[in-house]
């Protein structure tokens, strides 16, 4: 399956959540039962050094979310980079199923020292 695209924007020394429902292509859920996520950021210049989300898998409402509190987010440099979700299933099949550019900003409102 080609996994589906979304930029999102992390703001340095906030938290960040992303969640989203994970659907068949007829609208069902999809049974995520002992499936395993994961998701990490890159910056685009230094794609060998990753910074992990906290990811978790809701199995009742099949809903995948990835996370950073603000102390990680402000340990991000600025700029652009890419992330991806990694889905595992029970079967150990592993798939890319949502990825995206990142961008890492300050904050309008708040922004801790670096």
């Amino acid at each position: 399956m080609k996994p589906a695209t979304y930029d999102i924007e992390v703001y340095k020394g906030e938290d960040f959540r992303l969640s989203f429902v994970v659907k068949n292509p007829d609208g069902t859920l999809v049974d995520l039962s002992g499936s395993q996520v994961v998701s990490a950021f890159r910056h685009e210049q230094e794609k060998e050094t990753q910074m992990p989300f906290v990811a978790n898998i809701d199995i009742v409402t099949a809903t995948v979310s990835i996370s950073m509190d603000k102390v990680t987010t402000n340990t991000l440099r600025l700029g652009a980079g890419i992330y991806d979700i990694v889905l595992t299933d029970a079967s150990g099949f592993s798939e890319v199923i949502l990825k995206g550019a990142m961008q890492v900003r300050y904050s309008p409102t708040v922004s801790l020292a670096d």
